[in-house]
């Protein structure tokens, strides 16, 4: 009986440290994550000066493009935590993280004015995975 207890003791050990395991390995992922996001967040304001310079766009629609993602980034932020909530976090945060992605991809296509605002506005709605 001492025996059989030790064993089992010894699976529990094994299954706590390898959820353990995940957990760290899972919090990395999620701070790499995170840190890129706030790159992408901040580059905009890099690579602005360059797409005025260009004719690309212009100073009032970097700026307007730039508040805006910032209210649609702080508005979704409320609607991803009850998603988060209904939903699971990582359901949320798998389809913010696709949706960020593709935008992030349409903003490096941008062609005017216009599809500067959009594509900021659409970005900053993919915030939403309640952090």
């Amino acid at each position: 009986m001492v025996n059989g207890s030790k064993e089992g003791a010894s699976n529990q050990m094994r299954n706590l440290s390898s959820r353990t395991n995940f957990r760290w390995w899972f919090a990395v992922a999620l701070w790499f994550l995170l840190l890129i996001s706030y790159i992408d967040r901040t580059n905009i304001s890099i690579a602005g000066p360059f797409m005025i310079k260009e004719g690309v766009v212009s100073t009032a629609a970097l700026a307007l493009g730039n508040s805006l993602f910032l209210f649609m980034y702080g508005i979704s932020n409320i609607f991803g935590g009850y998603l988060s909530d209904r939903h699971g976090p990582q359901k949320i945060a798998l389809v913010a993280l696709v949706w960020w992605s593709v935008m992030t991809l349409f903003t490096g296509f941008v062609w005017s004015s216009l599809s500067l605002v959009l594509s900021r506005v659409l970005l900053g709605l993919g915030g939403c995975t309640g952090r």
